[in-house]
């Protein structure tokens, strides 16, 4: 995990006109038709690359907030359970950041080159009339079939989480991860990758965007990945908040730091040696993210195993993790902080195993 792959870095390595175009609107020398021009080809948007533009744009702004994210801990967040938790506990740490994923099993669909591993997550908080919308934009870079530099895959969904909590209110059993799995189902909020061009600009009503069958395993897998990505980042946003959350800055980061100290200390004219040495050291800043890379549970992905509870005679399975107190009483948080009960794996040496069990926490 000593060089993780970061969506903007990538992106932008490949097309230098859209590094330009960002850094136009940066500057303010780029109007908004001009921005949705970039995008059209022959009547039609590429509205996938335009949505993660704008997400990057936001990114960028925000001092490109990358969190990285090991194997270990993304298995035990994807095992604590989101139920119940309500829209008051979404807080996001930047209005858009980037997750980047190791080894990471959740597949998106790539069309002719098939299954892509998922690589990294933009999240971004948008709120319009009193509706909170919160967008993932999810990236799964080349793969063994991949012709070229960006033959990848992306796909891209909105929870509206006021419609999400209407749900769960009218229907009782609705979840955001289940909320997930009922718009993708929807053809309705379905947008292919090339949407048609009105006066306005591409239409924007719907909610996701995917190029894949309209139903079917190719689907279902997209909607597990979805689940899967709701259940991690909403277990994330917790996570940040809850006390001893582990938060590393990760040596790319410090040694982009330490190379600007250099430079700095050389000033603006050095001579001799110093001259090389600042040409060395410009070349070394080049090569190094922007990003500010911060390592979420480090510890956790460093120590040997999973977390394990006396064996017995019940059969292997995982109990769900779990925040206490719960979410919704304000007053406990106020008093306790949030704490994470980790997932754990019970009777592990068991021959037999069991699907993963559901914990109910306590209702203090």
């Amino acid at each position: 995990m000593n060089h993780p792959t970061i969506f903007h870095d990538h992106l932008l390595g490949q097309h230098t006109h859209l590094k330009t175009l960002l850094q136009r609107v940066e500057t303010g020398t780029v109007e908004p038709p001009e921005f949705r021009e970039f995008f059209q080809r022959e009547g039609y948007y590429h509205y996938s690359l335009m949505r993660a533009s704008i997400m990057l744009l936001h990114y960028r702004r925000y001092g490109q907030q990358t969190f990285l994210m090991g194997p270990k801990f993304r298995e035990l967040l994807s095992r604590t359970s989101i139920q119940g938790v309500p829209v008051s506990a979404i807080k996001l740490p930047y209005p858009v950041f980037y997750i980047a994923l190791a080894d990471c099993p959740w597949l998106l669909w790539g069309g002719d080159t098939g299954f892509h591993n998922l690589t990294g997550i933009l999240v971004g908080l948008d709120i319009r009339d009193e509706q909170t919308d919160l967008t993932f934009f999810l990236w799964g870079e080349e793969n063994h079939k991949s012709r070229v530099v960006g033959d990848d895959a992306s796909f891209w969904f909105t929870l509206n989480l006021g419609e999400a909590l209407s749900l769960k209110e009218a229907e009782g059993d609705i979840n955001l991860e289940s909320y997930v799995r009922k718009i993708l189902k929807d053809p309705n909020r379905d947008r292919s990758d090339y949407t048609e061009v009105n006066d306005e600009g591409p239409e924007s009503s719907k909610q996701f965007m995917v190029d894949i069958p309209d139903n079917g395993p190719v689907r279902d897998t997209i909607a597990d990945t979805a689940a899967n990505v709701v259940r991690v980042v909403i277990n994330l946003l917790i996570y940040l908040q809850s006390v001893g959350a582990q938060q590393d800055t990760h040596e790319t980061t410090t040694r982009r730091q330490q190379t600007h100290q250099d430079l700095k200390a050389l000033g603006d004219k050095p001579h001799g040696k110093q001259k090389k040495r600042k040409r060395k050291l410009e070349n070394e800043l080049e090569r190094l993210s922007e990003a500010h890379i911060t390592w979420i549970g480090k510890q956790i992905e460093q120590t040997s195993g999973a977390p394990r509870a006396p064996q017995g005679k019940a059969i292997h399975h995982w109990v769900r993790g779990h925040w206490w107190p719960r979410l919704d009483n304000r007053e406990a948080i106020d008093r306790h902080g949030i704490h994470w009960r980790q997932p754990y794996e019970r009777n592990k040496e068991s021959e037999g195993s069991m699907p993963s069990r559901e914990y109910r926490p306590p209702t203090g």
